[in-house]
């Protein structure tokens, strides 16, 4: 009970939506349990009281001992979110639409097009393998109730859709749950000993081939970034991560600036890029580099610019979706060299002197 205290803090500490499995633990042990008389009932409390000792301190140790009887930074963190929640909350992007509300089947799709498709496979056998065994077996509520709840939660009653990182938590389930499907499949003998090299086959090639890229990862369902980018946004797919590579890439075309629009809050500056903000009221010719957000016409509050660029506003810089890129950094941030001819062709106007 200890152990598993200690694990269920350091989930919450890695990714704290993971709180949302506190109720399901005491239901799991109650359908589980088999000895109800006072000596039963009494392991039951002590087993309890063991794991809120072990996930409490499995947190104090993730914040390093930093306060009592919670950490300093977890309160401090809990303040914020909850002063952001008073706040209105940026809107959600997906398949190229902004909503204030969200779209309950959001982290359905999102868990779809951002699974390796093995994956997705085996864990439909999982399910398979589950529904057959019905309700002979009550371990399976252990696999399956949790992640359940998490899609129910942030389906139904959680607003922001911002990215599959709030399923992080259910992921773990998940793979046990393909696991069970793995064992189904290999019970067919040869057919399923091949069915399931294959599936692994494919999972390792897809880790593989997406290395180091693996933030921006989407399955062949999205058809690829530049597919996926009109599809999920956010940390789905631009959290800043290129920021390096662009660097690179400045450097082996020989650009010594370029006007940055840059989703991130390092400043470019600490990677020796040379930059200057894009236009926002009007289309200028030039050659910008654009992260994928912006193209989306995400806001956002860019905290390294100082007082010259405090915010950028929905859509600003989603202009330059209008014209094609004609390199891309990484798989979010993308190279335009933009010139007066090309304004003109999408204005229907003249070129500029």
């Amino acid at each position: 009970a200890a152990f598993a205290g200690v694990l269920l803090g350091l989930a919450f500490v890695v990714k704290g939506v993971a709180a949302l499995f506190l109720p399901l633990v005491p239901l799991l042990v109650a359908v589980d349990w088999r000895e109800w008389d006072a000596k039963g009932v009494r392991q039951l409390v002590d087993g309890a009281g063991m794991m809120a000792a072990g996930a409490w301190f499995a947190i104090q140790a993730g914040y390093g001992f930093s306060g009592f009887p919670l950490p300093a930074a977890l309160i401090e963190s809990v303040r914020f979110q909850m002063a952001q929640s008073a706040l209105a909350e940026l809107p959600s992007f997906f398949n190229g639409k902004w909503s204030a509300t969200g779209w309950w089947y959001y982290h359905v799709v999102a868990l779809g097009l951002k699974t390796p498709i093995p994956t997705l496979l085996l864990l439909a056998a999982g399910v398979a393998a589950v529904v057959r065994d019905g309700r002979r077996a009550t371990r399976n509520l252990w696999i399956v109730l949790p992640p359940t709840f998490l899609l129910y939660v942030l389906s139904f009653h959680y607003g922001k859709d911002y990215g599959v990182r709030y399923m992080l938590p259910a992921f773990p389930f998940m793979i046990l749950l393909a696991g069970r499907g793995t064992d189904a499949l290999l019970r067919f003998g040869t057919k399923g000993v091949a069915l399931v090299g294959a599936l692994l086959a494919w999972q390792a090639a897809a880790c593989a081939l997406t290395s180091p890229h693996h933030l921006a990862y989407f399955n062949e369902l999205a058809g690829g970034p530049d597919h996926a980018r009109r599809l999920l946004i956010d940390s789905n797919l631009d959290w800043g991560q290129d920021l390096g590579r662009l660097k690179e890439y400045l450097d082996a075309q020989g650009i010594r600036r370029i006007c940055l629009g840059y989703f991130g809050h390092v400043d470019p500056y600490l990677y020796g890029i040379d930059f200057a903000f894009p236009s926002t009221g009007k289309m200028v010719p030039g050659r910008c580099a654009v992260s994928a957000n912006f193209l989306a016409g995400a806001a956002y509050t860019v905290t390294y610019a100082g007082d010259n660029l405090p915010g950028v506003h929905p859509g600003v810089w989603a202009w330059f979706d209008k014209f094609q890129p004609v390199d891309r950094v990484g798989d979010s941030i993308y190279i335009f060299d933009i010139s007066a001819e090309d304004i003109a062709r999408v204005t229907g106007t003249a070129p500029a002197p």
